[in-house]
């Protein structure tokens, strides 16, 4: 093979690599949730309901309610789920509610850092070197 190619091919293969192990996991997880017929707005109340039962596991566990706050938030998902008529796996609601731990977790409110998004849009500076350099010369 031409030494062009070879050398092409190892700067390319490796973000190819993660590329296509991205489109594996990313497809892998939209057959689960199809041949569950999770799909758009059901996830997304899904995910809600996950974060809602982490938020209420973290209060009855400073309440001193329950010990195990995981078995708390999953008991809570599976209530809601059934009462909203929506059918999921404990392993899929597992991980949708570690989801909600760790956004729970990264909040900007619990790491007291500001949100990674400006609350306000600044307004370009626009240098002025130009008309300077025209003043000078002229």
């Amino acid at each position: 093979m031409d030494p062009f190619w070879t050398s092409v091919l190892g700067v390319v293969s490796v973000p190819l690599t993660t590329l296509f192990g991205f489109l594996v996991t990313f497809l892998i997880q939209r057959i689960k949730l199809n041949s569950m017929g999770i799909k758009g707005a059901n996830l997304e109340s899904i995910k809600l309901i996950a974060a809602v039962s982490v938020q209420s596991a973290q209060q009855k566990f400073r309440a001193g309610m329950v010990k195990d706050k995981k078995m708390s938030a999953m008991e809570t998902a599976k209530k809601l789920c059934e009462k909203q008529g929506l059918k999921i796996s404990d392993d899929l609601l597992s991980e949708l509610i570690e989801s909600g731990v760790w956004d729970e977790i990264n909040s900007p409110k619990a790491t007291g850092n500001p949100s990674p998004m400006p609350l306000t849009v600044l307004d370009p500076v626009i240098s002025t070197t130009e008309n300077t350099a025209i003043q000078v010369l002229g």
